[in-house]
């Protein structure tokens, strides 16, 4: 799933971690403002995940641990 240069606020959904089969998420703010909060632990559910980019965002706190079990995530951009 790939979201660039777009508009969205708030959080990113909770509801993400029941695509288990998801191998790639790409959520790109056009403005740098974008989407913000706790990242979601339920992403840990998709451990299928390969490459992650949630960069130009403003995403807050930890990384949670439940994150660990991404074990075939290759590439994370936060920033």
């Amino acid at each position: 799933v790939s979201v660039y240069r777009n508009r969205l606020t708030g959080p990113l959904p909770a509801s993400l971690g029941q695509a288990k089969e998801l191998r790639r998420l790409d959520v790109y703010a056009q403005d740098g403002e974008g989407m913000s909060g706790p990242l979601p632990p339920s992403l840990g559910n998709c451990t299928k995940l390969n490459t992650l980019n949630l960069f130009n965002n403003n995403f807050s706190g930890p990384l949670p641990e439940s994150w660990l079990q991404l074990t075939a995530l290759e590439y994370l951009r936060l920033d």
